[in-house]
């Protein structure tokens, strides 16, 4: 009875082994595809290709109200930056030198700047950044609140951007540095190669 018993504890004691060594490589499976370059945590949260657009108010840097009516038939990448994001500070100039790229390819950069006027002035004065520019700020400045332009927008982290066909409708989405983006600064860069090809190849 005694031998049985401690035959059964030791094949208990394999069993919990083998559980706890299987449930430990699964978690750091997901650890490591969490950790690989290019995989978007935040991508199941962005707005999908094919949604709408949403509707949005707002002001330029330059007093100018405008809303997604502005854009109509336009292709248009708003670009959802902060001067206190150290990521949106690295990944700006690339943005910046892309911007013109793009406008060739008919796409118009618009950077939304998640600040009151006196801090996005300043932000724009420092690199330069070209009309243009929408003022955003968070209820009081506090960087825990979302702005209700981003909040639809679903990029309540920066840097992340969404790319809006002429038709109103989601592109892609995301963060300039991961997933879908990098295809279209490709496209955007070979078109300038080969002329005025249509962007519509992207779409692919």
């Amino acid at each position: 009875m005694l031998q049985s018993l401690l035959i059964m504890s030791v094949i208990l004691l394999w069993i919990i082994l083998l559980f706890n060594l299987a449930l430990t490589l699964g978690i750091a499976r997901r650890l490591n595809t969490m950790s690989l370059p290019g995989h978007d945590l935040m991508a199941e949260n962005r707005l999908q290709p094919g949604d709408p657009a949403p509707a949005f108010t707002a002001e330029t840097l330059d007093g100018e109200q405008v809303s997604l009516e502005t854009y109509a038939g336009q292709m248009v990448a708003f670009h959802f930056l902060s001067s206190h994001c150290e990521p949106c500070r690295e990944v700006l100039p690339d943005l910046l030198a892309l911007a013109p790229l793009a406008s060739q390819a008919g796409v118009q950069f618009v950077f939304v700047i998640l600040e009151d006027v006196q801090n996005t002035r300043a932000f724009v004065e420092e690199y330069q950044i070209p009309s243009p520019v929408i003022v955003a700020p968070r209820p009081e400045n506090d960087y825990t609140k979302p702005n209700k332009f981003a909040e639809v927008y679903k990029s309540t982290s920066t840097p992340s951007y969404c790319l809006i066909d002429e038709e109103g409708l989601v592109l892609s989405a995301g963060h300039p540095r991961i997933g879908d983006w990098k295809k279209w600064e490709m496209v955007w860069r070979k078109q300038r190669s080969k002329g005025s090809e249509k962007v519509s190849v992207a779409r692919r």
